[in-house]
């Protein structure tokens, strides 16, 4: 017993019949959808580990010269990131770039080492 329907003959069986592109590109977004986990879930999982690499220590300065690659190494990311703000046409996007140099200008390491340099010399 085959159906007819808008000029196309429906198949007795659902999964032999044949889907439109559209209910295909939605049966798929659905199932993507569904395998991927919540932005909220995402966040969860990377909470703790973003915790854990906070409390640890990132880089071991023991000698003056240590720690003067550190800072070059760390005012080349700084610059950069001036750069980039600075060519970023996008908003938001400049907002965010701006969010990571004050970031990274007010590291914890970095003012602790260029203190920790000027008490030296």
């Amino acid at each position: 017993r085959l159906k007819f329907r808008f000029g196309r003959v429906l198949s007795p069986n659902p999964s032999i019949s044949k889907m439109s592109r559209f209910d295909k590109a939605a049966a798929k977004a659905g199932a993507a959808k569904a395998a991927a986990p919540s932005p909220a879930a995402k966040a969860a999982a990377a909470a703790p580990a973003a915790k854990a690499a906070a409390k640890a220590p990132a880089v071991q300065l023991v000698t003056l010269d240590d720690k003067k690659k550190f800072i070059l190494k760390h005012e080349m990311k700084i610059d950069d990131a001036k750069e980039a703000v600075g060519n970023e046409p996008n908003r938001a996007k400049k907002k965010e770039l701006e969010a990571t140099l004050k970031k990274l200008q007010q590291d914890e390491t970095y003012v602790k080492t260029i203190q920790e340099i000027k008490d030296i010399e």
